[in-house]
């Protein structure tokens, strides 16, 4: 009988912070025994905000007002395991691991 895999998927960003930091209280005996590294989240990345052409940071990284928005589709939030660390400028084409969770039965 095969098993059926529905249910599964990848959480947002604040539920896999909440599991790094349980899993952190639960020390070496926890049930998440995960390799440290990047791990992809569910949380979109879409910053409308107005860009600042005379921002450095957006003059180096060659941000206009024009392409602004459309880079920041390029881009989505990672969570560090096992710290917790978020960084939401990792880009999609990146090849990080995921962690996937679903509902209890």
């Amino acid at each position: 009988m095969v098993r059926e895999r529905a249910g599964w998927r990848l959480p947002r960003l604040p539920e896999l912070q909440r599991l790094a930091k349980h899993a952190a209280l639960q020390g070496a005996s926890g049930q998440l025994d995960l390799p440290a590294g990047w791990l992809w989240t569910a949380t979109a990345h879409v910053d409308a905000t107005p860009v600042n052409p005379y921002n450095y940071g957006n003059v180096q990284r060659g941000v206009t007002p024009d392409n602004g928005v459309q880079l920041k589709f390029l881009h989505g939030w990672a969570l560090h395991w096992p710290d917790g660390r978020a960084d939401g400028e990792r880009l999609k084409r990146e090849p990080l691991g995921v962690l996937l969770v679903r509902a209890e039965p």
